[in-house]
């Protein structure tokens, strides 16, 4: 793993270029705000917390898929879309996956969850 966001570990996500890349564009076309959107905060670790508390077993998949949700709409896709040469849709789900994996990767850091082992998502 080359460059990463802060408490990245690269459990989750080998690949963190496609958000730099993200965050590079928006602030090219000023929208500073969207690099902010898709930051982490409290809030989003507060909602891993409660997840993890009230299922326990869930799977890393099922916790992926519960964060990427609460992501949509904190990634524009037109600008996803220029910063990584894809069609919108594929480009916002590419961004809230990396978004998502780096969370659990974080949340894992402040020994708020545990990842059994190293996971790897299957290659496009």
């Amino acid at each position: 793993m080359s460059r990463a966001p802060p408490f990245a570990t690269g459990k989750v996500v080998s690949d963190y270029t496609p958000l730099f890349l993200y965050w590079e564009r928006a602030r090219a076309e000023g929208r500073e705000d969207l690099v902010e959107k898709s930051m982490l905060s409290e809030d989003d670790f507060k909602f891993v917390e409660g997840l993890v508390k009230s299922s326990p077993s869930m799977t890393l998949l099922e916790l992926v898929d519960a964060i990427m949700t609460r992501f949509q709409g904190r990634v524009d896709p037109g600008v996803a879309s220029r910063a990584l040469g894809e069609p919108e849709d594929v480009a916002v789900e590419r961004l809230l996956f990396i978004i998502a994996g780096w969370l659990v990767e974080a949340a894992e850091s402040f020994m708020m969850l545990g990842l059994r082992s190293r996971y790897q998502m299957p290659k496009d």
